[in-house]
């Protein structure tokens, strides 16, 4: 079994696209998890944060 990888080239900055979005195709089931969750409030998960780190 055979696995293709990307090339490697050493002058490549970045792995990924700088926007995730940018590399996926557009209704993406992951688009729709995202903005599933940004209308969600989130405050439960911060209840715990201290006030100095």
């Amino acid at each position: 079994m055979s696995r293709r990888y990307p090339s490697c080239r050493g002058e490549q900055q970045y792995v990924m696209p700088a926007n995730l979005g940018d590399a996926l195709p557009e209704g993406h089931l992951t688009g729709f998890a995202v903005e599933a969750v940004e209308l969600r409030d989130l405050s439960v998960f911060h209840t715990a944060d201290r006030e100095d780190g």
